[in-house]
């Protein structure tokens, strides 16, 4: 299902191809303009920028922040598509390289969209995306978790997934410092981030 079909506050399902086009086009927009920290997002903008009518981008969707919704949870599913496609073709015979594996997307992820972000840490929507991935970043621990249990890595117990998601979200706090509040030691972050991993996973095993 589309990503702007389940969000709540849109007011019609597009059927026809034109109209897919069009929630597509308006999710374009608003990506972009996302991930500038400094630029405004209107519903008059969108109409403007996607050459279309104020009155057919509320076809689509109620209000800014619907649009706003659609835009910031399809950012949060791409990256657990892509961990979910890195998991699954991945042998690995350790689970801190699976827990690695997951760090460095995001780090790489982070690096290449400098303003996106930005925009993500200290943004106008740096708190919704905070709640939109925090989901996300549930349901990727338990892909990692499956993906090690399955791969003999970790044991099939309850407390496996409790430590995997309370250790991401140690290190979610240090990405989220080294990149939104102290980007000019990111690098000293990230490396203390790897020793954390590091850590977990042997006193894990």
């Amino acid at each position: 299902m589309d990503v702007a079909q389940k969000i709540a506050g849109r007011r019609a399902e597009p059927v026809q191809r034109r109209g897919v086009d069009k929630v597509e086009a308006i999710l374009a927009c608003a990506r972009t303009t996302l991930s500038d920290p400094n630029a405004n997002l209107s519903i008059r903008q969108l109409a403007t920028d996607t050459d279309m009518s104020v009155g057919s981008i509320y076809r689509y969707f109620d209000s800014l922040e619907s649009v706003v919704e659609a835009a910031l949870t399809e950012h949060a599913e791409r990256a657990e598509r892509e961990v979910g496609q890195l998991l699954a073709r991945t042998e690995s015979t350790d689970l801190g390289d699976l827990f690695q594996l997951v760090f460095e997307h995001f780090v790489k992820l982070y690096k290449e969209n400098p303003k996106f972000t930005k925009a993500r840490f200290s943004g106008a929507y740096a708190e919704r995306y905070a709640t939109i991935e925090e989901a996300s970043n549930e349901r990727l621990c338990a892909t990692l978790v499956a993906t090690a249990i399955a791969s003999g890595l970790a044991p099939d117990r309850p407390l496996t997934s409790i430590r995997v998601l309370a250790h991401w979200n140690a290190i979610g706090a240090v990405l989220r410092t080294a990149f939104g509040h102290d980007p000019a030691h990111t690098d000293l972050y990230l490396d203390e981030a790897r020793r954390m991993i590091d850590d977990f996973t042997h006193h894990y095993s």
